[in-house]
């Protein structure tokens, strides 16, 4: 019930990160920079509101946090025809963000808690699984929605999928948790009551995963314009999630068996190769090839990465490691965008995928930090 609740919402975040675009320059008559402002509104809100999502799911019964957020999730999409300007727009997208992080992060915490500890590795990759086909499904579906018919029937789906999401997450029952301790030695605003400490190196190589990762989600259609690859543009999520989807529940599998190690270092390989080859793709082969790589790499990674963050922070944290992974993934999403494409400006996209390899090898340099921290503590 967690991971059909989490689809839901995925899927409608996909479609409107495919539509909303259009909806901006051909319904509100806007340009490229408020179109740029409104994109970027739902994922402040999200960075802003994780830190606190994870606090108020540790602190507070989380099917109740959870049916909360799911709730002013579906407002939120009521409002969606009715935003007949720019402004009304960005207010929505605002607390969209908001919504979503918070439950978002309820969904992957339950998850998380639901999955025997000896299977962890393994269930976080299904839970991922399920993000992966919003990914998928979202994006064709927007675009077949606004092709074949108008923007208020897209807004009418998504409102039908966030009240599926909302009854499917009044199913969701808790698993067990730990019972909370109160902790008197942390200052009332000590960040530390938002963040979870213990999960801080490996949320940062995640961040790394996330900045590089962001150059290609945000201009991979652009290069392959400039490459003369646009029609092999339509088909690059499509080789990207399916490589994901096949290999996810291997991955966790050997995750769990063999060691995070095992999954990491060749994770982290395949990811430095799938860049280098989109640097240099050329053909559509060698572009679509480069997409099945990156896909290998990216998915293993962000799935062993959250894993980690769960086990390494304290039993009765968990919400706080899982909020504190995700948010420093999503920053590295936003300055990722934002620095990558400055990047681009000056030394080509070519040039700037090489550069977002490098930051790969940080990456695995973070993770094997974090995991001799974590030998050492266990000591």
């Amino acid at each position: 019930m967690v991971c059909l609740s989490n689809l839901l919402q995925f899927m409608i975040f996909y479609i409107l990160v495919a539509t909303l675009p259009l909806f901006v320059t051909k319904q509100l008559h806007g340009g490229e920079e408020a179109t740029g402002l409104i994109m970027s509104a739902f994922l402040l809100s999200v960075v802003l509101f994780r830190p606190i999502a994870g606090k108020l799911i540790d602190d507070y019964d989380k099917r109740k946090v959870l049916l909360f957020s799911l709730a002013l999730f579906m407002i939120v999409a009521l409002i969606y025809p009715l935003a007949s300007n720019i402004f009304l727009l960005l207010v929505l997208r605002f607390f969209h963000g908001i919504s979503f992080g918070i439950s978002n992060t309820a969904t992957a915490t339950m998850a998380v808690e639901a999955i025997p500890d000896q299977r962890k590795g393994e269930g976080v990759s299904y839970y991922s699984l399920f993000m992966t086909l919003g990914m998928a499904i979202g994006p064709f579906i927007g675009l077949t929605l606004t092709a074949n018919s108008n923007f208020s029937v897209l807004f009418g789906f998504c409102i039908f999928l966030a009240v599926l999401s909302l009854l499917v997450g009044i199913l969701v029952q808790p698993a067990k948790t730990v019972k909370k301790t109160t902790e008197t030695n942390l200052a009332r605003f000590s960040w530390q009551r938002f963040f979870e400490p213990d999960a801080m190196v490996i949320s940062l190589a995640g961040c790394c995963v996330a900045f590089a990762w962001s150059g290609v989600a945000t201009f991979f259609s652009v290069y392959a314009q400039e490459n003369g690859l646009a029609s092999a543009a339509r088909y690059f999520f499509v080789v990207y999630s399916g490589t994901i989807l096949l290999s996810r529940p291997f991955v966790g599998r050997i995750f769990d068996r063999k060691g995070a190690g095992v999954i990491i270092y060749p994770a982290c390989s395949l990811l430095v190769i799938g860049l280098l080859l989109l640097s240099q793709a050329h053909t559509t082969a060698l572009f679509l090839a480069a997409a099945a790589v990156i896909g290998l790499g990216v998915g293993s990674l962000f799935s062993s990465y959250q894993t980690l963050a769960v086990q390494y922070s304290p039993l009765h944290k968990r919400g706080l490691g899982t909020s504190t992974f995700f948010c420093f993934y999503d920053i590295g999403m936003v300055l990722g965008s934002l620095l990558l494409g400055i990047l681009a400006a000056y030394i080509g996209y070519s040039s700037m995928y090489i550069i977002s390899a490098v930051l790969i090898f940080l990456s695995a340099w973070l993770y094997k930090l974090a995991a001799k921290k974590n030998q050492s503590s266990e000591k």
